[in-house]
């Protein structure tokens, strides 16, 4: 139908099902419905898109500003909206009752997987030092072996990583 009834969401669709002996009235079905391409659309967590139809998007200093988006259709916990004008703004995916228009943030960007970033700082450890990082992993009877195995190669190394060194040394107050 072209039309919601009250109560009701989506779209009614009437088929008929020829040669379906083992279908009865009142059984579910699933029903998947091809629809065209959609032009400059992107897609968002239903939850980046306020009542008011806006989407908080990074403006100049790192400051919200709303955004109006035109709600295209739904798709589960998903949005379709027109991408126009949104081409490289980042927007906030997850709105919250403290987020809004004006607030200063600090953006939190997902993992692209960029291998060719820059290597994590190394770092040279005194004798005493190391002695003591190996030992701290020794003692962990709860590090599985390959991961304890892992920890002791890169302690034996002149040069070791300081994310490796921070990490180890956090998990006893050191």
């Amino acid at each position: 139908g072209a039309k919601v009834g009250d109560g009701q969401t989506g779209r009614l669709i009437f088929a008929a099902l020829d040669g379906t002996p083992a279908f009865r009235p009142g059984d579910f079905v699933t029903l998947r419905v091809t629809t065209p391409p959609l032009e400059n659309a992107i897609i968002l967590p239903a939850a980046a898109l306020g009542a008011d139809g806006t989407l908080l998007a990074l403006g100049p200093e790192n400051r919200l500003e709303p955004v109006t988006a035109r709600l295209l259709r739904t798709q589960g916990d998903a949005v379709i909206l027109d991408g126009t004008g949104l081409a490289g703004r980042e927007v906030v995916q997850v709105r919250t009752p403290l987020l809004g228009a004006g607030i200063l943030v600090n953006p939190v960007r997902p993992d692209t997987g960029d291998t060719t970033a820059q290597p994590s700082a190394m770092i040279s450890l005194s004798p005493e030092r190391r002695e003591k990082l190996i030992g701290l992993v020794n003692a962990n009877v709860s590090l599985p072996e390959a991961e304890k195995a892992r920890y002791l190669d890169q302690l034996a190394r002149d040069s070791v990583p300081q994310v490796l060194v921070s990490d180890l040394e956090q998990r006893v107050g050191g």
